[in-house]
């Protein structure tokens, strides 16, 4: 499916002119990559922030440039610290037939089936090459198996022959670990409720 994006052309490091259009509900961009020269455009926020959501991170968008349609996908964006609002946007365009390497996202899938572990994910991306469309939203792997002392590494990940995962097989993804132990806590506590020996000396009749 084409998920094409209107732009309008926009001046170069322009900072009254990038307020007016953030204003005006769009977010200011550049274009660079396969086959183009940078070009500053602006895009709408809702139809970018909607394509994204419905089609995920790493979907290839259409833009409309000088009457030209160039694929493109979102390589890096900013945004307002305060209120979460875009406020610049890099796309990359691609060529549609080479592969390229992008950062994929991990999302463990399910809840382990000790419940008393504690699951800690220690890689969330990896990096991947594939085509453009080839390249997947993310990287699921089913959490529902694990008891405590287990360890996912990337080798357990989903693998296809659209894309190649370019990461160690051997790297840690997630750990499920033993709850922490509250021995000392317990022993700290009891300590102090012991009664204090004011002048350590033995009890008279």
């Amino acid at each position: 499916m084409t998920i094409e994006l209107k732009t309008r052309p926009r001046s170069l490091e322009n900072h009254s002119e990038a307020k007016s259009i953030r204003r005006a509900g769009a977010v200011p961009a550049v274009v660079y990559g396969y086959g183009i020269k940078n070009t500053n455009v602006a895009v709408d926020e809702i139809d970018l922030i909607k394509a994204l959501r419905e089609n995920g991170r790493n979907a290839v968008l259409t833009l409309e440039l000088g009457g030209k349609k160039t694929n493109v996908i979102l390589h890096q964006y900013q945004k307002h610290p305060l209120n979460g609002e875009l406020i610049h946007a890099d796309f990359l365009a691609v060529n549609m037939k080479e592969e390229l390497e992008t950062e994929v996202a991990i999302r463990l899938v399910g809840e382990p089936k000790d419940k008393a572990g504690v699951l800690e994910q220690v890689l969330y991306n990896v990096l991947v090459s594939a085509t453009p469309s080839n390249v997947p939203e993310s990287l699921e792997i089913d959490i529902s198996k694990l008891t405590i002392g287990d360890v996912i590494t990337v080798a357990d990940l989903t693998t296809a022959k659209e894309y190649a995962i370019l990461a160690d097989a051997e790297d840690v993804v997630a750990i499920l670990q033993a709850p922490q132990k509250l021995e000392e806590a317990t022993d700290e506590v009891a300590e102090a409720a012991e009664p204090e020996v004011i002048n350590g000396g033995e009890e008279k009749e």
